[in-house]
């Protein structure tokens, strides 16, 4: 159903309706509101795990608000799995998550976050998640407020703890410490891990869209994007979903196929259901397959994401390509074999909005010298200024991404209180 006209207060000191451009934490955003509330996702810098590290760690991780209004509650998910892509695995946890979770203001007020039932300590069987509450907050985050979390976790999985493969942003003030000292409300936490350990929701009640960042690869997971900038978004579809200051969820692994996905991703299609639509970025990991077969994978996905009932999309994928002058230039660069044949090919199919996908995102032509040219853009004079392996792009690269003239067909029409969850977690 098309969005109601209505009026509403948004918390920061203004009145919107509709749809509107206003001044959201610091800058301009588009707003794509629901008549009604809904409970989705509000917070920041969540991701799937795609490693191990520690059988036991602390952590401290840094988020953002991203709503419409004040949130007075959140209900944060941690998964008891992992994404482990050679051989075919796919999801996989071989033990029990025991876990404790603080939540932290930037003022340095700490809560104890607790599970359904109202105790402090959670269990997780292998392929679930813990859901944790921080209950009626004291001070309710506004948009664009910034809060901590503080996971204790262990596991008796042999492999250790289910993490992120990259290191902590100290710049935000993560910290990952391999210890069981339970600092969830109180102490430091001294980094001394070295991957992290993010959750997998951040759920409150609003009526803000966001994007699950799902059926994607390790561009999207950001190899290679070390989370600069102010709200530490980090990933090829993270940094422009997040410069438009919508909640997201990261589900991108690195080495993930488009082939077979669905039948390999039962935990990071239900938790995504926390978010609005859906977007993928699965293409170049698909060369050996074929552009016709990618494109089928492609739209297998999006099916995947229509029997959820939410909307999905895909992107155009950058080059791939190698340099003999660490891609300063662009004449430097040699192009993939599969340039014509399968990048252009499916970068101009995914341009025509294929039946199937709801809406597409345009990222090759931010990063590439000139459409279809299958060579990274370079400055002349700045070493692996677009790219660091003619494969991932960096932290600049990925912030040139602009999603802002593609909300509209993202989000669409339907208000998300339409087929959105109407309660919380628990």
């Amino acid at each position: 159903m098309p969005l109601r006209p209505f009026t509403q207060s948004i918390g920061v000191g203004f009145r919107q309706s509709g749809r509107a451009n206003v001044m959201f934490g610091g800058g301009p955003a588009t707003l794509v509101l629901s008549a009604s509330p809904f409970y989705g996702q509000v917070g920041t810098r969540t991701a799937a795990n795609n490693t191990t590290t520690s059988s036991a760690v602390m952590g401290r991780t840094a988020h953002y608000i991203r709503a419409n209004e004040t949130i007075s509650q959140l209900w944060i998910a941690y998964a008891n799995w992992r994404v482990t892509i050679s051989g075919g695995v796919g999801e996989e946890s071989g033990g029990t998550l025991t876990t404790k979770l603080g939540y932290e203001t930037v003022g340095g007020t700490k809560v104890q976050c607790t599970i359904s039932g109202g105790g402090a300590t959670g269990t997780a069987s292998a392929l679930t998640e813990q859901w944790f509450t921080t209950g009626t907050l004291a001070t309710p985050l506004s948009p664009g407020d910034k809060f901590y979390l503080r996971p204790l976790l262990s596991t008796t999985d042999s492999n250790g703890l289910g993490a992120v493969a990259r290191n902590a942003d100290s710049g935000q003030g993560d910290a990952f410490e391999a210890t069981s000292t339970d600092k969830t409300i109180s102490g430091t936490v001294a980094q001394s891990a070295n991957n992290c350990i993010y959750p997998i929701a951040i759920v409150g009640l609003t009526t803000r869209g966001s994007v699950a960042l799902i059926n994607s690869d390790s561009r999207v997971m950001g190899q290679a994007d070390a989370g600069s900038g102010t709200y530490g978004d980090w990933g090829l579809l993270a940094r422009p979903v997040g410069s438009l200051l919508y909640a997201y969820q990261n589900l991108g692994i690195a080495g993930d196929l488009a082939n077979g996905w669905v039948s390999r991703a039962a935990r990071r299609i239900a938790i995504a259901q926390w978010s609005t639509t859906w977007l993928g970025n699965n293409m170049v990991n698909q060369i050996a397959f074929g552009a016709s077969t990618t494109q089928t994978d492609i739209l297998a996905a999006a099916s995947a994401a229509h029997t959820a009932n939410r909307r999905y999309g895909h992107v155009t994928c950058p080059p791939k390509t190698t340099s003999t002058d660490n891609w300063k230039t662009s004449g430097n660069q040699t192009q993939d074999a599969a340039k014509a044949t399968f990048f252009d090919v499916l970068n101009d199919w995914m341009r025509t909005t294929p039946a199937g996908l709801d809406y597409y995102c345009e990222v090759a032509d931010a990063q590439e010298s000139g459409r279809n040219t299958g060579l990274w853009k370079s400055d002349g004079v700045t070493d692996f200024l677009y790219t660091v392996d003619g494969l991932h792009s960096p932290d600049f690269a990925n912030s040139q991404v602009s999603f802002s003239s593609f909300v509209s067909a993202m989000f669409g029409a339907t208000a998300p209180s339409t087929f959105m969850p109407s309660s919380p977690p628990f």
